[in-house]
């Protein structure tokens, strides 16, 4: 048991490094000097998100950029509460260019964007959601890899909002490290993951691999399918862009069961990727943290001294927090210790539950109910 766990532990280890390594070369493509000078439609589906949009429009209202002009597309996929409503009354007095659209064909997130960018006029696709908000930098800030014409899409940080319940401050620790993780990914030329929060592309691009024809038929993963399929494409076209003011900032699940859904509903998706790098991931982590409960358990049961675990757990929180801060630093996110102490306690349940969730039964979203 003490050898595995030494194994395991260097690992993982050299696993985090790797990612750091990998989100560090994404500084490069930050060209905070350069501004992209074409056309952008900024595209947002909506479906009940009353709640959201007022927060939302606050964010488009302060939205500039230095040269060059945008369109905002906001896409209703049949909401069933007031939003519909209150989107149109908001758009009356709104000064900037702004679309509404009724979703007429098909249901969904993907039928909303699709439908979006059919009526986009932009040279470049920006795609987020309704409970996001964004910094009056941020259309010049994720667009201005663009001004390199080999760059085809971008991909752009997303955090979310720290609230004062522990529930929300696990939330925002642990969304880091899925955002850590896609950007170290990407960089080794191996993309796992993305966030359709944060999303640019290249309208012409888009259509020239077929859009989300491919993968229509799945609920979720509008953003990592689409990702994948860029990627396959031009690989040396796809970046991940680390500038601060690229960040845009999402709400957290309201409570335990919105996030068990949501998550489900993110994890579910992973089993469709059929992509080697991408189980090998998921199966390591999950195999890590299963190894940890399994290490507590025998420790506890007097198979190994308690040194040893404790020795474990130390190096173990002593190697993320290194990344993760660093992380956080880099986008001058703010660093909850505390948070990230406490999290550790269940955080290798919470992986375990979640990664054999994922593969059983139905998730609930938005009113819907989807089959994993």
């Amino acid at each position: 048991m003490i050898i595995s766990a030494i194994l395991f532990l260097v690992g993982y280890s050299l696993f985090l490094i790797w990612l750091w390594v990998g989100f560090k070369r994404s500084w490069r493509n930050t060209p905070n000097s350069l501004a992209f000078q074409g056309l952008v439609s900024f595209i947002i589906p909506i479906r009940n998100e009353e709640e959201n949009l007022y927060s939302l429009f606050q964010s488009l209202k302060g939205l500039s950029r230095k040269s060059g002009s945008f369109e905002i597309i906001l896409v209703d996929d049949h909401s069933e509460d007031n939003s519909l409503h209150i989107i149109k009354t908001k758009a009356e007095s709104f000064s900037g260019s702004i679309q509404i659209l009724s979703l007429k064909g098909g249901t969904g997130k993907k039928a909303a964007l699709n439908a979006g960018i059919l009526q986009a006029k932009g040279e470049v696709i920006l795609t987020s959601d309704a409970d996001c908000t964004m910094n009056p930098q941020w259309i010049d800030s994720i667009t201005a890899p663009f001004v390199n014409p080999d760059i085809v899409m971008v991909s752009g940080p997303v955090g979310l909002w720290r609230g004062k319940s522990w529930f929300s401050r696990w939330q925002t620790l642990e969304f880091s490290s899925l955002i850590f993780t896609g950007s170290g990914t990407l960089n080794h030329g191996l993309p796992t993951m993305v966030n359709g929060a944060n999303l640019a592309f290249r309208k012409a691009v888009f259509h020239e691999i077929g859009g989300y024809k491919a993968h229509m038929h799945i609920p979720s993963g509008d953003d990592e399918f689409l990702f994948q399929a860029i990627f396959k494409k031009y690989p040396a076209g796809v970046v991940f862009n680390a500038s601060p003011t690229a960040l845009v900032k999402a709400t957290p699940a309201r409570d335990w069961k919105q996030f068990f859904q949501q998550r489900k509903r993110w994890a579910g998706k992973w089993k469709q990727h059929k992509k080697a790098h991408i189980a090998m991931l998921a199966i390591g982590v999950f195999t890590f943290h299963l190894f940890t409960i399994g290490f507590l358990i025998f420790t506890l049961a007097g198979g190994v001294h308690l040194g040893w675990l404790l020795g474990f757990i130390l190096i173990k929180i002593l190697m993320e927090w290194t990344t993760l801060f660093a992380f956080h630093k880099r986008l001058r996110k703010s660093w909850d210790a505390v948070g990230f102490i406490t999290l550790q306690i269940f955080y290798p349940l919470y992986v375990v539950i979640f990664g054999l969730a994922s593969n059983f039964g139905q998730f609930k979203w938005k009113g819907r109910t989807y089959r994993v």
